[in-house]
């Protein structure tokens, strides 16, 4: 398009404050950064000690619990480099 207008809840983000639209969006690739191995040893990527526990702590906190447990294998499910073995969707 050569013209149009960018609007939220029918205000157009050009009379609002930059910061505030930048605080307010984010960004969401459907690139997975992800490592190979289980979903387990991406989370303990930082923390290689972390217990089962404190991933799902984690994990829920991340509000990935849910996707996770339903992994055929949960936890334990290899994701494949780069979550090769997810979909992007």
């Amino acid at each position: 398009p050569q013209s149009g207008l960018v609007s939220v809840d029918g205000m157009d983000v050009r009379a609002a404050d930059p910061v505030d639209v930048r605080n307010r969006f984010a960004w969401v690739s459907q690139e997975a950064p992800l490592f190979s191995g289980s979903a387990l040893e991406n989370i303990r990527f930082g923390r290689e000690a972390a217990t089962l526990e404190e991933a799902r702590a984690v994990a829920a906190e991340a509000q990935a619990l849910g996707f996770i447990d339903a992994l055929p294998e949960g936890f334990d499910t290899p994701l494949g480099e780069r979550g090769k073995s997810l979909s992007g969707g």
